[in-house]
C-alpha cells in the first residue's frame, strides 16, 4: 500500500472510531509504529485536526467537527460489496486477499446496521461452491510478482515447460492474469513467437523481471470464422444435439460462447488453436464420450485416436 492510500485509510478509521492507538494502526496497515508516527505528522501538516493523547488510555482521534463526505449505498449495493469482499479475502494467497479484508473492515463501519445484518444473512444463504484456494507461499509470491509486472508494464524472462516436457526460455510482456479451468494462466506477448500466447502458471519454472518496460497494446480478438470457412487451424468439435454432452455445453458459459453452429442434429464448438491446448480439448472430448467428435484439424483427430488406443490396451488384459 502506498503512502497516500495509507493516509486516507488512517483518516477514515479515525473518523469512525473514538480513539485508536499507533500500534493498532501499525498492525492494520502492516507497517512499523515509527511509520505511523510519520503519517500522523504528515496529516497534521495537511491541516487534518488529529488529537493525540498520551498514557495508558491514550491514542489518536480526530476532531468531532471534521467531516468526510459519506458514501451512500443502497441495500443491494451494500450486500454486493460485502459478499464480494468476503469471497476475495478467503482466497488465501491471492494478491488482493488482504486488501479485501481491510476493505471489508471499513465497509462494515459505514454500512447501516440494518443493511449490514441483511448482508450477513445473505452470506449464510449464498454459497460459493468453490473452496478457498490454499495457495502455497511460493505461488502466492509468484502471483504478487506477476500482478506487479502487469501494473508496471515490465517485461519478464520465463522458463516454460511445454506439455511434451520441453523447457524453453522466453521473454514475455504480461497483459493478464486469470484463473480458468482450476488453474492460473497468464496472457502475454511472447517475443520468441512474436505473438500473444497463453501460459499455464504451473508450467512456468522460473520468472524474473528484466528491468525493461513496454508500452501495452490492445489485446487482439480471438480469430473468428470467416465467410469462406474456419480460420486457419481452428479446432472444431461436433456435439450430438439433445445429449448429455450438449446439456453440459449449454451449462458451461465458456463452452457456450464458443458455439458456432446449432441445428436440430448437432452443435459445433470452434476454438482458435493459438489460444488453447490440444490436451485440454482431448480430455474435453473424452468426457463427452460417444456424443462428441473432433471435426478438424486431422492432426488432433489422430492424437485422440492414439489416446484411445493407449487406453484400450490398458483394458485388454
Amino acid at each position: 500500500m502506498n503512502k497516500i492510500d495509507r493516509l486516507a485509510g488512517i483518516v477514515f478509521i479515525l473518523s469512525r472510531k473514538s480513539k485508536v492507538r499507533a500500534s493498532e494502526l501499525a498492525e492494520l496497515f502492516e507497517v512499523s509504529e515509527r511509520t505511523i508516527y510519520r503519517d500522523i505528522q504528515a496529516l497534521s501538516e495537511l491541516q487534518v485536526p488529529i488529537i493525540a493523547e498520551s498514557g495508558v488510555s491514550g491514542g489518536y482521534s480526530i476532531a468531532s467537527d471534521y467531516f468526510l463526505q459519506p458514501i451512500i449505498l443502497t441495500e443491494d449495493e451494500s450486500q454486493a460489496i460485502f459478499l464480494g469482499c468476503e469471497f476475495i479475502k478467503n482466497q488465501h494467497g491471492f494478491p488482493y486477499a488482504k486488501a479485501a479484508a481491510r476493505a471489508l473492515e471499513k465497509i462494515t463501519k459505514i454500512i447501516p446496521k440494518n443493511n449490514l445484518s441483511k448482508a450477513e444473512a445473505v452470506l449464510q444463504k449464498i454459497v460459493y461452491n468453490i473452496p478457498a484456494n490454499q495457495i502455497d507461499p511460493e505461488l502466492a509470491k509468484r502471483l504478487s510478482l506477476i500482478n506487479q509486472l502487469i501494473a508496471e508494464h515490465q517485461s519478464a524472462i520465463i522458463e516454460y515447460e511445454t506439455p511434451d516436457r520441453k523447457v524453453s526460455t522466453r521473454k514475455i510482456d504480461i497483459y493478464m492474469l486469470m484463473y480458468e479451468f482450476d488453474a492460473w494462466h497468464i496472457i502475454a506477448y511472447c517475443h520468441t513467437r512474436n505473438d500473444y500466447r497463453q501460459f499455464k502458471l504451473a508450467r512456468i519454472k522460473r520468472i524474473e523481471p528484466t528491468g525493461e518496460y513496454f508500452v501495452p497494446n490492445e489485446l487482439p480478438e480471438e480469430p473468428k470464422e470467416t465467410v469462406s470457412g474456419a480460420a486457419e487451424r481452428t479446432i472444431v468439435i461436433r456435439i450430438t444435439q439433445n445429449s448429455n454432452a450438449s446439456l453440459k455445453v449449454f451449462e458451461n458459459p465458456y463452452l457456450r460462447d464458443n458455439i458456432t453452429a446449432n441445428n436440430q442434429e448437432y452443435l459445433e464448438l470452434s476454438f482458435p488453436d493459438k489460444w488453447i491446448r490440444n490436451n485440454y480439448l482431448i480430455q474435453l472430448v473424452l468426457s463427452f464420450g460417444k456424443d462428441a467428435e473432433i471435426i478438424s484439424p486431422p492432426s488432433l483427430r489422430q492424437e485422440l485416436q492414439q489416446e484411445l488406443s493407449a487406453m484400450q490396451k490398458i483394458y485388454e488384459t
